[in-house]
């Protein structure tokens, strides 16, 4: 089959409008109350699939019941694989900030506690688009098998919906006797009562598909609603609220039926076949609206009037038009808050009388108040001139004659295709590559000569930089260990899980949070603190609480105390395989969380325990190309680490690894508790296979 060498939007509105003539668009196909297929998840982070990403995936989906997609790599981290001659689905993706890496003195990346390199983040003010590649799990082998889905009883279903029509605030009258609508003018949704609906599923999806049009309200998100019925922009609008309500219906189960909606089916086919970023736009404003429906972004908007002085004698009214500098993630809060768009500028402003004490935040300093320095400073000037090439650097590039590698705009994620030098002696100069562009360099400082005082200023600056962002890091990890454990303490026991069902495993003191995930705590064993959670989704998919450090985290089965007054410690990777060793030898098990953090969490126990037995039960992974098994070498590398450790490995037979077989809970579930337990202590006896001393 030939490459679609079509733009995105191109192919998408291609499928899309064919979908359309056929009926079989996901918002067109009148799906009942629980027979509509969960909308698209990544099977790694459980998250679901946003915006056009949704609808794209939705339509590729079908009615296959298994909700899950994720990239070749991702496949990869759960242990499974992409069949051979897959076609994946390209998606799209914003990137809202911008990372860069941080270096010492002497040019070397600086290092977080878990050995991983430290970035800085900056907010974009405009985000930049991406693309990837994704696979449906019917095309992955060896994914876990999909947990058994658990339908939302109609009472609650009805309860959710009830719960957003009232808490919206609209105003809504059951007076009609077959018409519903949304009455811009008077800011009033009309619908029959709720006895003329077949069901309460079909009256609660006919709602909210009129309250979807309610959001567009100048005070709410602020669409363009003044177009008579059957115009072009009556058929957006319309567009629009039907994406929404379809996404609504999905996420809270009701289903959701097109109606009358059909006939604007050959509407959205021209504007489609027009301007084939609409559907784009459509379903970005329709996201909106589902995050505006759901409470989110009323919620931010009440935290923002709090914050606002109510006294009249405080409150400045803009005079005239006034210019506003709005981060693109925050427009939605500054619409909220009274801002506007202005199309030909492509900038936001506050209108005349408009509340500039709401808005005091994203006031634009004026240009004559701006100060211009006298001399430009050569890094920053060679800086733009990074920038401008496509470089992502943060800040001013280091000027110390050393090559960097760096990050460009069109680049694949963590890839470093630009590099540059820069050299501050004398008069400041340097080169830069772009290999993604082809872009190319030298820069020579427009007439700037540094003296060595100002050498020395540079380099001064540049070690503030590096002690500030110290500073800042810290207070971020202190913070997200403050949300971790408050996360912590709000979930709730738990014993039955499709995860720990799925493994065969029971859990040892884990707790659910309200959206479903296992929450596995990591303790400092050196404060009894925790340091960090990892949350496990019903597929899996594994994740820690942002900005948490791991370096050394420990998770000891089955509870934190065991460690007090056992001898004998075993170590693993994951929860899953140390639950298996746990229930096998009844020994007390440390789960370092992954091969990367086993060496540490071998110290701070040593540290704690200085004469303990410690055996690392390794996991015996497939070996990478380079034959390297990443799961023994990293064992070994820890046993080395503390004085008498040895690591024993999973032992399977040939026919079990050609089956992906290759920790202790894989043997758990194909030979039992008893060939764990064989595996891990049959050293007492005879030097086993796998064992490394």
């Amino acid at each position: 089959m030939a490459e679609n060498k079509k733009p995105y939007p191109e192919q998408i509105a291609e499928q899309v409008i064919a979908a359309l003539r056929d009926g079989t668009a996901p918002w067109v196909v009148p799906w009942e109350p629980g027979q509509i297929p969960e909308g698209p998840v990544n099977a790694v982070t459980g998250q679901p699939y946003r915006g056009i990403n949704r609808v794209w995936l939705g339509m590729q989906q079908g009615n296959n019941i298994d909700p899950r997609w994720c990239t070749y790599r991702q496949a990869q981290q759960l242990g499974a694989q992409v069949k051979k001659g897959s076609k994946g689905v390209t998606v799209q993706y914003w990137k809202f900030r911008e990372e860069t890496l941080l270096k010492d003195e002497q040019g070397k990346p600086l290092l977080d506690e878990n050995g991983q390199k430290r970035y800085s983040v900056t907010e974009l003010d405009r985000p930049r688009v991406f693309y990837s590649t994704v696979f449906h799990a019917s095309q992955i082998e060896g994914l876990p098998p999909l947990p058994a889905r658990v339908e939302t009883p109609e009472w609650q279903r009805h309860e959710m919906a009830e719960k957003l029509l009232k808490e919206s605030g609209a105003r809504i009258f059951n007076d009609q006797v077959s018409r519903a609508f949304y009455r811009p003018s008077s800011d009033e949704i009309h619908l029959p009562e709720r006895g003329q609906f077949a069901t309460p599923d079909r009256y609660y999806a006919t709602a909210l598909h009129e309250l979807g049009h309610w959001t567009g309200h100048e005070s709410r998100l602020d669409r363009d609603l003044k177009h008579p019925f059957g115009s072009e922009g009556y058929a957006r609008e319309e567009l629009r609220a039907e994406l929404a309500s379809y996404m609504l219906g999905a996420e809270l189960g009701i289903g959701h039926d097109p109606g009358q909606h059909h006939a604007y089916i050959a509407s959205w086919i021209k504007a489609l076949e027009e301007d084939p970023k609409e559907i784009i736009r459509a379903a970005r404003d329709a996201e909106h609206i589902r995050e505006y429906v759901m409470g989110r972004e009323k919620g931010i908007q009440q935290d923002k009037h709090q914050q606002v002085d109510a006294q009249p004698s405080q409150t400045a009214s803009a005079s005239e038009k006034t210019w506003l500098d709005v981060p693109y993630k925050e427009k939605n809060i500054a619409k909220a808050a009274g801002a506007r768009w202005d199309r030909q500028e492509k900038r936001w402003y506050a209108p005349a009388g408009a509340d500039l004490e709401r808005l005091s935040q994203w006031q634009a300093v004026p240009q004559q108040q701006q100060e211009t320095p006298a001399v430009v400073n050569p890094a920053a000037e060679f800086g733009q001139v990074l920038r401008d090439a496509g470089l992502l650097i943060e800040g001013e590039p280091v000027m110390d004659g050393k090559i960097q590698r760096v990050p460009v705009a069109t680049g694949r994620s963590g890839a470093k295709d630009g590099a540059y030098c820069g050299f501050a002696d004398g008069k400041p100069n340097g080169w830069y590559q772009n290999h993604k562009t082809g872009a190319q360099g030298k820069w020579l400082a427009t007439g700037h000569v540094l003296s060595e005082e100002a050498k020395r200023e540079l380099h001064k600056e540049a070690a503030n930089t590096l002690s500030a962002a110290e500073i800042e890091r810290q207070a971020v990890q202190e913070k997200a260990q403050k949300r971790a454990y408050a996360k912590w303490m709000n979930a709730e026991s738990v014993q039955d899980h499709p995860y720990l069902n799925r493994k065969g495993v029971e859990s040892f003191g884990l707790r659910q949070d309200r959206q479903g995930n296992l929450v596995v705590p990591g303790f400092d064993l050196d404060t009894g603190r925790l340091q960090t959670v990892e949350y496990i989704n019903k597929y899996g998919g594994k994740w820690f609480e942002k900005d948490c450090p791991k370096k050394g985290a420990v998770c000891v089965l089955p509870d934190k105390d065991a460690l007090e007054t056992g001898n004998v410690v075993l170590m693993v990777e994951g929860y899953a395989t140390g639950a298996s060793v746990h229930q096998a030898t009844g020994l007390p098990v440390a789960v370092a969380f992954d091969a990367g953090n086993i060496k540490d969490a071998a110290l701070a126990i040593r540290k704690k325990l200085p004469n303990a037995q410690i055996t690392i039960c390794a996991d015996n992974d497939p070996p990478r190309p380079d034959g390297t098994n990443i799961g023994v070498m990293k064992a070994k590398e820890a046993a080395a680490a503390i004085s008498g450790a040895k690591v024993v490995v999973a032992d399977f037979s040939k026919d079990e690894r050609s089956r992906g077989l290759k920790d202790f809970n894989d043997l758990h579930q194909a030979r039992g508790l008893a060939a764990v337990k064989k595996n891990i202590l049959a050293e007492k006896t005879r030097e086993p296979a796998g064992v490394e001393r």
